[in-house]
């Protein structure tokens, strides 16, 4: 049996690592030959270099002092600032128009510092899309359940075989009551591996994900939790991860900085329905199917 599902394994790899090459335009022998990288191995890579990181941290810290100032000054509104990335904590309400041309400068600075990105995604890095948003969230008075993302999961609906995001925490701390941001590497839970679904309700998947499953608490131990100020490549599509709930009772906003590194086709590129209609459907088949098939496990 063990052979038969190695032979499963490596066969529907290369049958979407194929795929992917294809319709991204992407080198086979990078993305089947860099084997030995942590990316690969692991699905996570911490960068060595420190490029650019003072500006970033200059710009990072105007934008935590506005944060603060508008939670002081009691200017949230009725927006739900425990969910990251909500007004008016938005990279583009937090930071002006210089400072996010700037911060766009730095994340393809740090993409192109290190060739594993490229290689990894096989796609020559002028034709990836990079994205940078801010993970910005904070506390409310009355503490509620986890919601959306600060529950286990992967980001499959981002890729249907690999994609990056970097991280870079500035205003963070890693004790639970602050929200940090926490993942299994792929070698832990395999890349081919899902939580299968028998008995785990569908209830339990609607409002907490996978944060209960076996699969899951079975492997905290070997969760990673990021540290503060440290530059790290995750494959949130194949790594499990979770952070965002604040329990803490302080005046404490967490700021993570984050680049998204996609090949060129992701579903951004069929936002237009009515002109890419099938080329949209067989994109989020390709997701499904993947997911569908990865082996189910306990």
């Amino acid at each position: 049996m063990k052979i038969i599902e190695n032979f499963y394994i490596h066969l529907t790899d290369l049958i979407f690592g194929t795929i992917f090459a294809v319709i991204n335009k992407a080198s086979f022998s990078k993305i089947f030959s860099h084997k030995n990288s942590s990316l690969v191995t692991n699905g996570y890579k911490e960068f060595n270099n420190k490029i650019r990181l003072d500006e970033l941290n200059n710009i990072l810290e105007k934008i935590s002092e506005r944060a603060k100032n508008i939670k002081n000054l009691n200017l949230v509104g009725s927006h739900d600032i425990t969910i990251v990335g909500n007004e008016p904590f938005s990279l583009k309400s937090l930071a002006n128009n210089d400072e996010v041309n700037l911060l766009n400068s730095i994340a393809k600075d740090i993409v192109t510092s290190d060739p594993d990105i490229e290689n990894y995604l096989g796609v020559k890095f002028d034709d990836l899309d990079i994205e940078i948003t801010l993970l910005a969230n904070s506390n409310k008075d009355i503490v509620d359940g986890k919601e959306g993302s600060q529950n286990f999961h992967r980001d499959i609906y981002h890729s249907f075989w690999r994609g990056i995001k970097i991280f870079y925490p500035y205003e963070y701390q890693t004790n639970d009551e602050y929200g940090p941001f926490t993942f299994i590497p792929s070698n832990i839970i395999q890349r081919y591996e899902n939580p299968s679904l028998k008995n785990y309700s569908k209830a339990n998947l609607s409002s907490i994900r996978f944060d209960k499953h076996p699969l899951i608490t079975n492997n905290l131990d070997k969760a990673i939790k990021l540290k503060k100020h440290q530059l790290i490549a995750i494959d949130t599509y194949n790594c499990f991860h979770s952070g965002g709930f604040i329990t803490t009772t302080d005046n404490f906003i967490r700021i993570i900085f984050q680049v998204v590194v996609s090949p060129p086709q992701t579903p951004n590129r069929f936002a237009d329905i009515t002109t890419r209609h099938i080329s949209r459907m067989f994109y989020f088949f390709l997701i499904r199917l993947r997911n569908f098939l990865r082996i189910r496990r306990n």
